[in-house]
């Protein structure tokens, strides 16, 4: 049976949705890297000893390195106030959307409790990431993405170095630079960081948010949703588009390509079809979750047991 398209419509638009905070995002990181470079060359530069056009070897330059620390907590600060808005304002937008679908997937089913299920889940899934009450929770893994103390840790290094080789001041503004900016193909260094996470951040937050509600609901049917590109790995290919069951899911951290049930024409691109691919048998995998692995792009569309059976008549239950 084709994917009804009430539901197809929907996913959409949480896609295109999730796609353009994304976008936001890197919007605000690269203004977030321009500022960064602006406030290191306007607070550490000029206190630099320089002779002839060169950084000096000398021990108050060393000694700048803890003012660097100082200038990069205070603008920890500024990146702070800036994404809890940023990715507060898109945990907002996911919960809507889900309402949304699931609205559309229960229809006259729908809970009168869905609304309090709803809410609990918003704060139960901020809190997870680390937010609560506007703020980040001290500790928690927003935190620790907004230090970004690898960052910290390339410009004290690189500084040093800097300091003891006597560089020209030239040269130590194009490393800044290309270490905060970027440079080419090179991306900045908040935009490296930040980059490695938040695609699987959102998508992440959207599928805990539905596997959240769907437990709630006790809803045990899903579509696997997200449509095919060039290069999609097998393991979604083979269950894109296809009703599920959440016992089902359970068995895919052991799931091998020789599984998979694909598209006519399509060739397996896994050498080893019997192998579980490095981006299923990790530990910690969760399948409701992390679906396709890293940068994975498919939602769970939980669905109700009368649309399962009709889209899948081989279920017994």
């Amino acid at each position: 049976m084709k994917l009804p398209r009430r539901i197809s419509e929907v996913i959409k638009r949480k896609d295109a949705w999730i796609t353009s905070r994304e976008a936001k995002l890197q919007t605000t990181v690269t203004q977030m890297q321009e500022q960064l470079l602006s406030r290191m060359l306007a607070d550490i530069l000029p206190l630099l000893e320089v002779s002839g056009g060169k950084i000096r070897n000398t021990l108050k330059n060393y000694q700048l390195l803890a003012s660097l620390d100082k200038m990069y907590k205070d603008f920890g600060s500024v990146q702070k106030l800036a994404f809890v808005t940023e990715i507060g304002d898109t945990s907002k937008g996911i919960a809507r959307l889900n309402k949304n679908f699931f609205s559309v997937s229960m229809g006259s089913a729908l809970p009168d409790l869905f609304t309090d299920i709803l809410t609990k889940t918003s704060e139960l899934l901020d809190l997870r990431v680390g937010l609560k009450g506007g703020k980040i929770v001290a500790g928690s893994f927003l935190e620790d993405l907004i230090e970004n103390k690898p960052l910290l840790m390339d410009l004290k290094q690189y500084m040093g170095r800097a300091v003891a080789a006597q560089i020209p001041t030239k040269t130590f503004i194009k490393g800044v630079n290309d270490m905060i900016v970027g440079a080419g193909d090179k991306a900045g260094g908040i935009e490296k960081h930040i980059n490695r996470y938040a695609h699987d951040l959102y998508m992440q937050y959207d599928r805990s948010y539905a596997a959240q509600v769907a437990e709630k609901a006790d809803m045990k049917y899903f579509i696997y949703l997200g449509g095919k590109v060039k290069d999609s790995r097998d393991f979604c290919v083979a269950h894109d588009a296809k009703v599920w069951t959440t016992q089902e899911a359970k068995s895919w951290a052991k799931w091998t390509p020789a599984m998979g049930d694909y598209p006519a024409g399509y060739e397996i691109k896994q050498k080893n079809v019997n192998a579980v691919p490095s981006y299923l048998g990790y530990d910690g995998y969760s399948p409701l979750i992390d679906c396709g692995g890293y940068n994975c792009r498919h939602h769970i569309g939980y669905i109700m047991k009368e649309l399962a059976f009709e889209m899948r008549p081989d279920l017994t239950e």
